[in-house]
């Protein structure tokens, strides 16, 4: 892994989540509320794969700065969670696999070996995060703060 890519990971996952809540959180301020949904990732939790140094560091500092906002601007009625989604089958992830250097029956062999990890046996859709992100948007969710909804199919249980 290089610098510059750490770097690059460190910028997209990281320094975005903080000028944007850096910048939220005036104008929250001075309505007297607020709420903040961070993404950040089931590798928070638990390494995926090997070769995702960046990625876990950057998406555990996600969760760490949510829950140490969540604390400092609780007080000021400003709401700070995090959702922390496994596989979704988005047009990225789509992307990825099509763009690897494997042949298509060894992509057909790591997406069932990865679907095998999966209890609810299939891969979560945008709508799955969505949902969550509603929820927590929501007066529904008006005594969560600092908190993470996993969003994995339960591939945490294993």
């Amino acid at each position: 892994m290089t610098v510059e890519f750490w770097d690059k990971v460190q910028a997209v996952n990281m320094r975005s989540v903080f000028l944007c809540t850096q910048n939220a959180t005036q104008m929250m301020k001075s309505n007297g509320a607020g709420n903040i949904i961070n993404i950040a990732s089931i590798d928070a939790f638990h390494p995926s794969m090997v070769g995702l140094g960046a990625y876990d560091a950057s998406k555990h500092g996600v969760w760490g700065f949510t829950k140490n906002v969540a604390l400092e601007f609780g007080t000021l009625g400003i709401r700070v969670n995090a959702i922390a989604p496994g596989g979704i089958a988005t047009e990225g992830v789509e992307k990825m696999s099509g763009g690897t250097s494997q042949s298509a029956e060894e992509m057909k062999k790591t997406m069932e070996a990865f679907l095998a990890k999966i209890p609810l046996g299939r891969m979560g859709q945008p709508d799955d995060i969505a949902t969550a992100a509603l929820f927590l948007a929501s007066d529904a969710s008006s005594y969560m703060t600092g908190s993470i909804m996993t969003i994995d199919g339960g591939v945490l249980l294993s």
